[in-house]
Order: C-alpha cells, then sequence, then structure tokens
C-alpha cells in the first residue's frame, strides 16, 4: 500500500518553481546548442567546403568548434590562447565523443602553427588577431575563411595559382604527356601530410595501388587493404578520395571484382611463380580518369564506365555501352573509352586455351568508344582492332590501345599500325605501319616489343618503343622514337634512343618545347626538336645512375622545371642550368605506378622494397619542396622549446620504483628482449576487459597501473591493474600511436604534434613538454607535426 503526503502549499510552489527553472535552464541549453549548429550550417553554406580540414581560431567553449564537424570528411582543429579555455572545450568535446576528430590547443604567437596552402576552411573570430597575409597563407588554393565582423561573417576565397598544376590521367593529360606544368614542386624538404596503410604486400603480389589522379584540389587513388603480412588472400580494394592539399578522407568505397582474381588466374606469373607486382594488365592504371566535378571509373575489372561525384563519391551516370572498358581519356566533355568486344569469361576461356593448345585463333578485339559524359550519348564506336599486348601467356588476353587526343583526333597504336580517327565523328582519318620491332619475350611474361609510347605534340605524333637486343638488364634499354604528322600519318623523322624504366613503356617528355628522351650508351638525356629531331640540348647528369643499384620498375613523370626519374630511390633533373638532385633514396612509390606530382607536391605511395628499410618513408605522403622565408615558421632556440607543465618542480623521481614484475616499456626494455624474468602460468584466464573508444597501443605495465594510448583520442590512458578501472587520462596535442615509457615514476612519451611529453605517472599531470621538430607547423590533421616523433620507448641514462 502507498501512502500519499499531501505537501504544503508553500513546499508545492518551490518544487514548481524548482521544476520550472529545469525546464527554462534545459530549453536555454537546447536553443543555444540549435542556435550554433544553425551557426555552422551557415558558414559552411557561405564557405561551400563540403569537407577537410577546417580551423577554428578563438575557438572558445568549443561548442561551435565541435559543430563545424558537420559529418565524417571533416576533421576539425581548434585553438584558443586561454589554458582555462582550451581545456573547457576539450571536455565538451570529449563528452560529446568527438575528440580526435575534432581537437582543441592552445596557441601562442602570431603565426599560425600550419603549413602553407594546408585549411579549407578558416573561421576566425578575431580579425585583429591575424595579419590577412596569414590567413591566405594557411588557406588551401579554393579553400575559404569566414570571419566574424560585426554581427555576421564575412568570407574570402583563396583562388588557385597559375603556377600549380593537376594530374587528372594516369599519363598526366589526354595528349600521353607525362609532364604537368607546375613550377612549384621541386627537391623534396617537407611532409605535408601522411596517411597509412605504411607498408605494402610483398613485391611477388599484385601491387597494392592500382592507380592514382588529382584535380580540383583532391587527389583519387585505388588501394587493396589486405594486410600486408598475409599472401593470397583475396584484396580488399577501395576507391579513395582525399583533399590533396591535407589529405583529409572525404570518402571511399568498396570495389568489386578486381585484383588478381579478376584478371588473372594465379597471384603472381608463370616467371618462376614470382613477379607479382608484373600479375597485372599494363594499362591497368588507365581506368582512372578526373574532371572537376566527376570521375570516371569502372568501378570492377572490365565493368563499364561510372561517373561519380567528386565531392562525394556517389554514382551519377553509368555508361552501360562501355563496358568491357580498360582506357579512359576525358576531353572537353567527352570520354574516349577503349573496351573489349568479348567478354571477360570468354577471353579468360580463350587464355586457358591458347595455354594448352599454342592456338590463338580468335585474338582479343578491341574498338573506340566516344561518350558524352553530361547525357551519356554514345556518340561515335570505331572499327575493331586488335590491341598490343605488353603481357604474354595468360593476361595476353588484355590488350590495348594507348589512346591519346589531340588536334581533333584520336590516336592508337594496334598490332602493326598507328590510326588516327576523327574526334567528332570516330572516321578513320588515315593508317601508318608502325616502326619496325623484334618480337622480344622477357621474364616475368612481359612483351618488350609492345611497350610503347604516344605523345601529341603541336601537330605531330611522337612515338617511342623499347628495342632490346637481350633480356632487360637493370640499366639502359634500347629504344627507338619516331615522329609522324597528325594531318596525313607521314613519318617525319626517327633516330635511336634509349629507356631506364624497367619493364615500361619507354621515357617521352615534351618539356619546355623539346621531345627529350635518353641516349644510347654514354650518351646524356636529349630535348630534340618535335618537327625535325635535330638535338636541341643535352643534360649530361650521370651521377643520377652512377650509384648502386637499378631503376624502378615504374614509369618516369616530369614537371615544368624537372624530370623525376627513379634510380635507388628517386632523382630531380631540371631541364634548364643545374645540377640533379639525386641522393633520394628516403622515398619510393608503388610497383608498376610510380610517383603522382600535382598541387605543387609530389605524392608517393606504399611500396614493399625493403631496401633503406630504416630510412625511406613509408605510406602515402605528400612532399613539398622548401617554404619561402617570408612564410616559414621560426624554429625556436633550445630555450624556448621547453614547457613546463604544473607537475613542473612539484615531481621527485623515484629510482627503482619499478617493480621486477614490471613491463615499462614496448617489448619490456630498451633492447626490445621482449622477456621477463616473472613466472606466468600456462593456464591463463581474462581478469577484466575496459572500453577504450578508440585503437590502443601495446600497453606497459608499472606499479599498480597499466598506461595505454589511444590514438583516436590523441590520449594517453591510466588504468588500475587489478580491475581495469581508469584512472586518469592526459589529452595530447595529436595522434599518440605508439606506447609510452614508464621511468623512475614519470611516463613519456612521443607524438604526433612534434613534441616529447613527461607525465607524473601516479596522476596524470604534466611535468613538461619539449618540442623535439624543427617548428611548431602542423602539415597533416590528425595532428602531425612536421617532424612527427616515435615514442620515447627507450630510454637510457
Amino acid at each position: 500500500m502507498t501512502i500519499c503526503k499531501q505537501l504544503s502549499p508553500s513546499r508545492l510552489a518551490r518544487v514548481a518553481l524548482a521544476s520550472l527553472v529545469f525546464i527554462l535552464m534545459f530549453t536555454a541549453l537546447a536553443a543555444a546548442e540549435t542556435s550554433v549548429d544553425n551557426q555552422a550550417r551557415e558558414i559552411l553554406a557561405a564557405a561551400g567546403v563540403k569537407g577537410g580540414l577546417v580551423a577554428h581560431i578563438g575557438c572558445g567553449d568549443g561548442k561551435l568548434t565541435a559543430a563545424l564537424h558537420a559529418k565524417e570528411s571533416f576533421v576539425v582543429h581548434g585553438l584558443d590562447r586561454d589554458a582555462e579555455d582550451v581545456q573547457g572545450a576539450r571536455q565538451y568535446i570529449q563528452a560529446k565523443g568527438l575528440y580526435g576528430k575534432v581537437s582543441v590547443e592552445q596557441w601562442r604567437g602570431d603565426k599560425l602553427p600550419y603549413a602553407d596552402d594546408l585549411v579549407n576552411l578558416l573561421v576566425v573570430e578575431n580579425p585583429d588577431e591575424i595579419a590577412r597575409e596569414e590567413v591566405m597563407r594557411v588557406l588551401a588554393p579554393r579553400g575559404a575563411a569566414c570571419i566574424r565582423e560585426g554581427g555576421g561573417w564575412s568570407t574570402k576565397v583563396k583562388p588557385w595559382p597559375d603556377e600549380i598544376g593537376e594530374w587528372a590521367h594516369f599519363l598526366h593529360g589526354p595528349d600521353g604527356n607525362c609532364v604537368v606544368q607546375d613550377s612549384r614542386i621541386g627537391v623534396p624538404r617537407r611532409v605535408r601530410w601522411s596517411a597509412g596503410p605504411r607498408w605494402a604486400t610483398h613485391h611477388n603480389r599484385v601491387p597494392n595501388v592500382s592507380s592514382m589522379v588529382s584535380a580540383n584540389g583532391r587527389v583519387f587513388y585505388i588501394l587493396n587493404e589486405e594486410p600486408p603480412g598475409a599472401m593470397g588472400l583475396p584484396g580488399q580494394w577501395y576507391l579513395y578520395c582525399r583533399d590533396a592539399f591535407n589529405g583529409v578522407v572525404l570518402w571511399r568505397r568498396a570495389l568489386e571484382n578486381w585484383g588478381w582474381q579478376a584478371w588473372a588466374d594465379s597471384p603472381v606469373t608463370t616467371y618462376h611463380n614470382i613477379g607479382g607486382r608484373f600479375n597485372q594488365p599494363n594499362y591497368l592504371a588507365r581506368t582512372l580518369v578526373a574532371s572537376d566535378d566527376r570521375l570516371f571509373v569502372t568501378l570492377g575489372f572490365d565493368a563499364p564506365v561510372t561517373a561519380l561525384d567528386a565531392d562525394s563519391g556517389e554514382v551519377v551516370t553509368v555508361y552501360e555501352k562501355t563496358r568491357g572498358a580498360d582506357e579512359i581519356l576525358y576531353k572537353d566533355g567527352k570520354l574516349i573509352v577503349a573496351v573489349h568486344t568479348r567478354k571477360l569469361a570468354e577471353r579468360k576461356a580463350a587464355a586457358r586455351h591458347k595455354l594448352k593448345s599454342g592456338n590463338d585463333a580468335k585474338p582479343a578485339m578491341k574498338r573506340l568508344i566516344a561518350v558524352e559524359t553530361a547525357t551519356g550519348e554514345v556518340l561515335w564506336k570505331s572499327d575493331k582492332y586488335i590491341g598490343v599486348n605488353a603481357n604474354r601467356k595468360f593476361l595476353a588476353v588484355h590488350r590495348h590501345l594507348n589512346p591519346v587526343v589531340g588536334d581533333g583526333r584520336v590516336f592508337a597504336l594496334t598490332q602493326g599500325f598507328l590510326v588516327a580517327l576523327d574526334l567528332e565523328t570516330g572516321r578513320e582519318l588515315w593508317k601508318a605501319q608502325r616502326p619496325a620491332a623484334k618480337e622480344h619475350k622477357t621474364r616475368y611474361d612481359l612483351n618488350a616489343n609492345d611497350m610503347a609510347t604516344l605523345v601529341y605534340h603541336d601537330g605531330v605524333l611522337l612515338f617511342a618503343q623499347l628495342e632490346p637486343l637481350k633480356r632487360l638488364g637493370w640499366k639502359e634499354t634500347n629504344a627507338s622514337i619516331s615522329a609522324f604528322a597528325v594531318r596525313d600519318g607521314e613519318q617525319i623523322w626517327s633516330r635511336l634512343c634509349a629507356s631506364w624504366g624497367w619493364g615500361t613503356e619507354p621515357d617521352l617528355f615534351v618539356a619546355d618545347g623539346l621531345a627529350w628522351v635518353w641516349g644510347r650508351g654514354s650518351s646524356p638525356l636529349l630535348g630534340l626538336n618535335p618537327q625535325t629531331g635535330e638535338v636541341v640540348r643535352k643534360k649530361a647528369d650521370f651521377k643520377t645512375f652512377d650509384i648502386n643499384h637499378h631503376h624502378r620498375c615504374y614509369r618516369n613523370k616530369a614537371t615544368s622545371r624537372y624530370l623525376l626519374t627513379s634510380w635507388r630511390g628517386a632523382a630531380l633533373i631540371p631541364w634548364g642550368e643545374g645540377e640533379a638532385s639525386y641522393n633520394h633514396w628516403w622515398f619510393r612509390a608503388a610497383c608498376r605506378h610510380g610517383f603522382l606530382m600535382a598541387n605543387g607536391l609530389i605524392y608517393n605511395s606504399p611500396n614493399p622494397c625493403i631496401c633503406y628499410v630504416d630510412a625511406k618513408m613509408g605510406g602515402f605522403n605528400a612532399l613539398a619542396s622548401e617554404s619561402s622565408d617570408a612564410t616559414r615558421q621560426k624554429r625556436l632556440k633550445n630555450g624556448e622549446r621547453l614547457e613546463r607543465g604544473a607537475a613542473y618542480g612539484a615531481v621527485q623521481t623515484q629510482p627503482g620504483a619499478e617493480k621486477a614484475g614490471d613491463w615499462p616499456a614496448y617489448r619490456h626494455d630498451m633492447y626490445r628482449s621482449g622477456c621477463t624474468s616473472e613466472e606466468v602460468s600456462s593456464e591463463l584466464t581474462t581478469a577484466w576487459r575496459t572500453h577504450l573508444a578508440g585503437e590502443p597501443t601495446p600497453a606497459i605495465v608499472g606499479g599498480d597501473k597499466v598506461f595505454v594510448g589511444v590514438s583516436e583520442r590523441f590520449s594517453i590512458v591510466a588504468l588500475d591493474v587489478r580491475d581495469g578501472r581508469k584512472v586518469w587520462e592526459f589529452t595530447a596535442g595529436a595522434r599518440v600511436d605508439t606506447p609510452p615509457a614508464l621511468h623512475h615514476g614519470l611516463i613519456l612519451f612521443g607524438c604526433a604534434d612534434g613534441y616529447v611529453y613527461c607525465l607524473r605517472a601516479s596522476d596524470g599531470e604534466l611535468v613538461w613538454r619539449f618540442l623535439a621538430a624543427p617548428a611548431r607547423e602542423v602539415p597533416f590533421p590528425g595532428l602531425i607535426a612536421c617532424k612527427p616523433l616515435e615514442p620515447v620507448a627507450r630510454i637510457q641514462i
């Protein structure tokens, strides 16, 4: 039985008043949240930014900072001068479960801690704190600054600089010339951004990266995320879109029917069951092309071309008439697509029959199709052609035409002929005999004689082909170059030359008005008049190749200023005056694909090479040349690098505090022994389990605590060793990807913001942090300093 006690009128009034106050406070808080959300939507709409890095200067309580994380394609970084505001903002963002995707740190000085051309949206609360030049410095091209003025916001957009270029096709553009008009790209000195995976699969397997292009401030690539230590597993292929200037993932989508299972019968070639990096069609990288607002791609091997919205990755149009596509060009609203005329299953059956019987009665045929991208209308289809084939054995069923576009024509390489078609109608204009080349089969099931390069330039079609006298070695390979008049296909001139890329089409570049090829023997790099073949300029940079090793197995690329070769790692040879810069074995790119150069940056990709592994950069990296003196962050003196925390001078080190059974560092000790003197029972049970809201690093143990980093939350967490209860959590300035170390009652770790941190182990209070990077400059959200630090896991006194 429940007995209800009647409240007195005065008490009833107090309860009602308290309820009313609570309702009003809740309503006010909800209204404030709604107001902040609306304000964030207005800012994003005014800026026109759909994703990338957002920096909020003067972030205060962090509410607007958090609201600017409108979707997963945004990474938000807040700065504030007030330490208490920073702490409060961090607590607010952590309570919303957003920390990592949104982060806040204290800001000092008059320079923003960002690399040049990094930020997509800069939200400035107080314009008096930042000079306009500083705002424009950190903005990425086509990025926007929203600046609070009076009761509203003014917006400024940074224009696209004339001196940087895009790389929209595998061979840069539809003309086939691997040269980007980009004068900012130079000798790499700084990391703009980095991303995983750090390691690629074994080089006896299909390369992880199939293609990589860039347009309108975005980088697109096809990547296999299969575990690198595994061999023979089904691939995990994805199409990625990242911001080109800061590397933020804008979107990704899975690819089906991609990898060796789609185009081959084995994960390796028949050459001694190795050479898996050559176990893919030679044209594979040509299945990805970008424009300002569209990405054209086959979302599966032998699939039709699909147009994706470049902002979101959503399907816009599927061009069904292009099924069997494997080479794509884009020119002025038209797609030129090379397609196989027989289905993949039929071609594979024919390959098996040929390998068994030696009879190739039905060679694979191809044709070119022109499509209007806006409507999907097929404008024309060419006749059928037998394409060339740089692959042998099973992959011989996948032929290619090497199409290029120029002067209102489409040019293609067929078996025995060069062909020119009218771009508007597809009518065949002429057919010219291909220069003779002796069949040359080489290791890894390659046909060297069908490795050829087509480039259109100023009324001339340039054609280069390999002509090896013996099996391909690790140095130069004989080749030849010929020129044809595009009006009628007449051969104008030809000459002997060479090439360096192993197992790739020969180098041929048009830069500074000259056609560049390698001379044979001891001859230097030759700059030829494209109209006559006459040698106009020579570059004798033999030091580039006069070092131990061999050329990489991918194409060389070039800019308007440099040829980027890939001998030991990379070397930059200027077209004009100056010496080559060649001591760059510390970065390489994915097998068979090579580097991407655009947006003032050199992009490399995960590769499986083990050479120079102690110095070589892994993963995806965007590399910039040195900043100008006007924009370079000041390099601090040692006295300026140390920041003292609240526990500085209030903590005493405790020699001998660690117990014999502790595990105070990664793999136990500075020798990485992985051993302990403690006895461990062979019968193990789970004592406790704790959720850390992120992927933990390997743990260390000291005294009564377990210490672990949580990279997504930028934090170090201390847990009670007995029950897993969280004792304390410290938030650093950026990702903490690897374990801390325990030494005499202190926790030490390196952080991606460039600092070494020292915490009091008992309560996580900051003792000090030391800027070990050259300067406090954030080139990548996540947030990685210009020289991120590995953890202080080895302590030697």
